[in-house]
């Protein structure tokens, strides 16, 4: 994921449906934790900010599972109990609720700035 390559990069103005598609299309090999972009996203940013990562997904598919520690979540990845798809879904949804108070700051100043003519 490149800031230099918008369709890549993951911006704060993203909404939801953007930030998913981008992360569908992100380099994440089964069972790799090293290099994997996925990976650092839940260990920098979401386990930055919140407690608790849940990889939400249906029964059939092994049930949702909540993570507290970033270690724990790498070694069910490592061991192929969180299947690619299952991160980027998670991880999609996780990224969105942390940028959208700011995502919601920017879209007020930006309508307050527009309706004073700047």
């Amino acid at each position: 994921m490149s800031k230099s390559k918008s369709c890549t990069a993951i911006f704060i103005h993203d909404f939801e449906e953007e930030i998913k598609q981008k992360l569908l299309k992100a380099w994440c090999p089964i069972k790799q934790v090293e290099f994997n972009p996925l990976r650092e996203l839940v260990n920098y940013i979401t386990f930055y900010e919140r407690k608790e990562f849940l990889i939400e997904r249906p029964l059939k598919y092994g049930e949702s599972i909540s993570f507290f520690s970033y270690k724990e979540l790498e070694k069910e990845y490592a061991y192929r109990k969180i299947y690619p798809m299952d991160l980027k879904l998670s991880v999609s949804r996780e990224i969105s609720k942390i940028i959208e108070p700011i995502r919601r700051h920017f879209e007020t100043a930006f309508k307050q700035e527009t309706a004073r003519g700047l």
